[in-house]
């Protein structure tokens, strides 16, 4: 990070880096830009780090100019010019409301990207071209553009930050756009992976179905739904019986034997699933940061399972697991263990420490209080 920065959390920005130059980024920028303008205002962030004072550009080379000419520690200039052949000329033209170019040596880009969101107005989507700016902005959403075997210093610095590795063959990106969207001010992007929304308890110390409780007019179960559809391919509802909540419109899965508690529900709804990587979630949970499932899934590759921890606590049920760890489920559930974590021993569990919290609503009092919150 530079100078020890921490990563501001920008949702409203999809940041697209790239691991050589003129490969297509800004290309497949502007088709982003050219969909959801139609959807919505929309801005256009193009960013140039400069990473030498004085010698040769190491961009463009003698002549180039765009190094040489910044004379203070950033600069940030607006585009107008729709009809021109500069990068920020295209992505005004593709449908940009307002276009931004900011220049930075490379130990003031945390100061430029501070100024950048005050031009452009906080709360607006954005799309943003950069490698090193994803060091001090935790976009929405962060593409990664490669093509071939060679990456550029700044790529590979920031690549386990992607949400997504875009292949180009043959000067050809094939990528779903489908698959990303704007909601509540955040960018979002769909894995092709499954969420189980666990609702089999007895709800015992709530004294009524915890599923069932009104967070602004709407059941926590189906505002589960709501805020999971946009990111997965498929939401499953783990239940004791599949009538209970066949008004949120999702499949239900009946637990295939009662009195297992969670981890007999985790276990059928996985096997039911129809991709390998199950996002596991109580419905007690009334918010689901998408910044944490984002964080999660990053930390996904090669793993059988990802468990986030707040101060040491780990949440067994806002996690990720694969079908990999079925077998050890299995087991555990035939030896009479009815805790998922004692699998863990078991498979390759990875820990990811989270700042957000993750509110669970187990008795009326949390209830009430989340209600005055």
């Amino acid at each position: 990070m530079l100078k020890n920065e921490v990563a501001r959390y920008v949702p409203d920005m999809l940041m697209i880096g790239a691991s050589g130059s003129k490969i297509g980024k800004t290309r497949f920028a502007c088709e982003l830009l050219r969909t959801f303008s139609k959807q919505f205002s929309i801005d256009g962030v193009k960013v140039t780090t400069v990473r030498e004072r004085n010698g040769t550009c190491p961009r463009g080379g003698a002549g180039c100019g765009v190094c040489g000419s910044l004379s203070g520690n950033y600069e940030i200039v607006e585009e107008h010019d729709v009809a021109g052949r500069k990068d920020t000329s295209k992505l005004l033209s593709a449908g940009a409301r307002r276009v931004f170019w900011l220049r930075a040596h490379r130990e003031h880009i945390q100061e430029g990207a501070v100024e950048l969101e005050e031009c452009r107005g906080f709360g607006n989507p954005c799309i943003c071209e950069s490698n090193t700016m994803r060091l001090v902005i935790e976009p929405g959403i962060f593409l990664m553009v490669t093509q071939g075997s060679t990456m550029k210093d700044s790529a590979r610095e920031v690549l386990g930050f992607a949400d997504r590795i875009l292949t180009i063959e043959k000067d050809n990106l094939k990528f779903d756009l489908s698959t990303i969207s704007f909601r509540e001010g955040s960018w979002l992007i769909r894995e092709r992976a499954s969420a189980i929304i666990l609702a089999g308890g007895k709800s015992t110390r709530m004294g009524s179905d915890k599923a069932l409780l009104s967070i602004n007019g709407v059941p926590l179960i189906r505002s589960a739904l709501q805020q999971l559809s946009p990111s997965f391919s498929e939401v499953l509802i783990s239940s004791a019986t599949t009538s209970q909540y066949g008004f949120c419109g999702a499949r239900v899965v009946p637990d295939s034997e009662s009195n297992l508690g969670p981890i007999g529900g985790i276990a059928t709804a996985m096997e039911s699933a129809v991709n390998d990587v199950c996002f596991v979630v109580a419905c007690d949970i009334p918010r689901i940061s998408v910044r944490v499932l984002r964080k999660m899934f990053r930390a996904l590759s090669g793993a059988d399972g990802v468990v986030p921890t707040i101060k040491g606590k780990i949440e067994p049920l806002f996690a990720i697991y694969t079908k990999r760890m079925l077998p050890a489920i299995r087991k555990a559930i035939a030896s009479g263990e009815r805790r998922i974590r004692m699998v863990y021993p078991e498979c390759q569990i990875r820990y990811v420490e989270i700042d957000d919290p993750i509110i669970n609503l187990n008795t009326r009092e949390e209830y009430r209080r989340y209600l005055e919150m």
